[in-house]
């Protein structure tokens, strides 16, 4: 059953994806407000881990002054942090993608051993569901206080059904990350 739903969906995921326009929902981040974002989640996993420290941290999407949303994740004071939120649309393996967005971090003066690391790119799941690989955003690797635009292409290895887009980041210190205008297709 699973074979012929694959190849059923095969022709109409060609045809969507070569119009060029974005894969993902929401990728503007307008629709979502505390602890939400529409087709766009944070998983469980890395909340749970936070434990006691859960009150530090908040995420979601908020508006600027002239009410463009943007996602966020922030921590209110330093706690070690590794979060992230995902995005999963229908892929083809073999295929080159693209991802772009802009960026940016308001990053609390620290002093000691901090970290602040992007978490940013691409996932790949296979038929079953199963993790099969996972590429990194090559640079930045740090965040500017400023918007800062930035790419990446990947080739999709060939048993990919799904690729997911994670954008997170991995602290020790307080801080207000923040993702805007993420734009996934089918690279030209």
């Amino acid at each position: 059953m699973k074979k012929h739903l694959i190849l059923f969906l095969l022709p109409a995921l060609a045809f969507a994806q070569a119009g060029g326009g974005n894969l993902l929902q929401n990728g503007a981040f307008d629709s979502g407000g505390e602890r939400k974002a529409t087709r766009w989640l944070v998983p469980p996993t890395p909340v749970k881990n936070l434990g006691g420290d859960a009150e530090k941290v908040d995420w979601g999407v908020k508006k600027d002054a002239y009410e463009n949303g943007f996602l966020f994740i922030t921590t209110n004071a330093p706690v070690k942090l590794h979060l992230w939120w995902q995005q999963e649309v229908a892929a083809l393996g073999g295929t080159t993608y693209e991802l772009s967005l802009r960026m940016a971090a308001d990053i609390a003066g620290s002093s000691g051993e901090t970290y602040v690391t992007p978490d940013v790119g691409l996932y790949f799941l296979n038929a079953e569901g199963r993790w099969i690989g996972y590429q990194r955003l090559p640079a930045p690797k740090e965040f500017s206080p400023e918007w800062t635009v930035v790419s990446m292409k990947v080739t999709a290895p060939d048993e990919t059904v799904k690729i997911g887009v994670r954008l997170g980041v991995s602290t020790s210190t307080e801080l207000t990350v923040r993702f805007d205008d993420a734009v996934l297709r089918q690279a030209p």
